[in-house]
Parts: structure tokens; C-alpha cells; sequence
């Protein structure tokens, strides 16, 4: 998952930081949380930089006010060649940014995230930033993966927080992940994951298709180090 080109990671972490902070996301390093996910993501899609492409993100911004997203202002800046879509259970529609379009759609609706990819993916980048519940994650992931193009990027932030309304015998998505790089079977997996009904041949083909997984940490100087380890997921499709 390394950077590629003549541009140094550092020099091409800084630039989509820098947009991050302009545009107020918490994946830099001067707004919320100030995660500095932008680092991981800029060694991850360096290549992707200069490329026609299409990204698709879950989850606009906490504000929930329908008017600015923050990360697909500073997506659509730092990828020039890009089509960026978001989605998010409310409305955005009001958002107006080169490029980019946003959608009315709930993640935890694995028909209606079919739908909708069937529509206008496939996806060469998935970010999801949503509702941040482990049931909502494993549901985007598994109706989504097969609309990721081979090679592509499938990210899930903020594995280190769910609201209080997550199921007390939720299985999380860091313990999910974690298990299948640690070997593992896909029918594991499926029983973890079966309260999602999918298929044990469906989520036995989308594991077949993961190439690498990597766990990333939270920089937020706000919050307990040990905490934040592992808070971004980055999956990468065989291809």
C-alpha cells in the first residue's frame, strides 16, 4: 500500500492535509478530532492522484446540517480527475462542489446500497465515516465490495468509537478484521458477521478477493493513545 511516483509521501501527506484543514475534516490535523488519517491515506492513493476515478463516501459531516461535507470539498480538490460521491442518511443536496454529488441513502439498507452502486459504481476508493455502529460498517462492507473495482481501496474510519446505541453483543469491525488477517476461516467470519444476512457464499467470496489489510492509528493528540490504535481500516481488493 505504498505511495508511487516522484512526489515524496510527506510532500503529497502535506498537500492533502493542508485541504483537510482548509475545508475543516478531522482527517488532518486542524479540525475536531484531528485525526491525521490523511497520512494513511495519502501512502495508500498517491497513484490514484492524476487518474480518472470515482470515490465514494459514507457519512458527510456531524453537523448533519445538509450544507457543507467537509471531506468530499477536500476530496474533490486534492483528486483533480475524480467523481466523488457521498452518502449519508440525511440530506445534502444542498451541496454544491465541483464534481461531486451526494445522495440520500442508509447504510445499514444493504438493497438500497446495491441500488445505488449498481447506479453508479463501480468504485475504485470506498470511505466509510457514517453512522460508525459495527452492524452499519459490516453492512456497507458486504454490499459494497463487489462493486469495488480490483486494486481499489476500501477504507472504514473511527474503529475505536461507536455511539451508545450500539448492540451490546455487536461484534466490531476491528475485532472482525483482525480475525480474518490472523487466519481466520471465511465461515468464522460468516458466523461473527451472520446477524447481517448475507449469504455465507457471499461473504466468503468478497474475503477471497482481499488482497492486504492494514490498520492505521488515530494522531489526535485529544484523546488517549492507546484508545485510537487501529481507528482506520484500509482494505485492499486483489486485481
Amino acid at each position: 500500500m505504498a505511495a508511487s511516483g516522484a512526489d515524496s509521501v510527506a510532500g503529497i501527506a502535506a498537500s492533502l492535509s493542508s485541504l483537510a484543514d482548509k475545508h475543516g475534516s478531522d482527517k488532518g490535523f486542524g479540525a475536531g478530532l484531528r485525526h491525521g488519517y490523511t497520512r494513511a491515506y495519502a501512502s495508500a492513493l498517491a497513484g490514484y492522484r492524476d487518474k480518472p476515478l470515482k470515490l465514494l463516501e459514507i457519512g458527510l459531516s456531524i453537523a448533519r446540517d445538509g450544507v457543507y461535507c467537509p471531506s468530499l470539498a477536500m476530496w474533490s480538490d486534492w483528486l483533480p480527475g475524480a467523481e466523488i460521491y457521498g452518502l449519508d442518511i440525511h440530506d445534502f443536496s444542498a451541496f454544491q462542489h465541483d464534481r461531486c454529488q451526494t445522495f440520500q441513502v442508509d447504510q445499514t439498507d444493504p438493497a438500497a446500497l446495491q441500488a445505488f452502486a449498481a447506479e453508479h459504481g463501480p468504485f475504485d476508493v470506498i470511505i466509510d465515516d457514517g453512522a460508525h455502529l459495527s452492524d452499519a460498517q459490516q453492512i456497507s462492507f458486504f454490499a459494497l465490495w463487489p462493486t469495488l473495482k480490483p486494486g481499489g481501496f476500501y477504507f472504514i474510519e473511527d474503529l475505536h468509537f461507536q455511539p451508545p446505541t450500539e448492540p451490546a453483543d455487536a461484534v466490531k469491525t476491528k475485532v472482525l478484521f483482525h480475525g480474518w488477517r490472523g487466519g481466520l476461516s471465511p465461515q468464522a467470519i460468516w458466523r461473527l458477521a451472520r446477524r447481517h444476512r448475507f449469504q455465507p457464499a457471499h461473504v466468503a467470496g468478497c474475503l477471497a478477493e482481499i488482497a492486504a489489510v492494514q490498520f492505521f492509528d488515530s494522531q489526535s493528540p485529544d484523546r488517549n493513545a492507546f484508545l485510537m490504535a487501529d481507528a482506520l481500516l484500509a482494505v485492499q481488493k486483489a486485481g
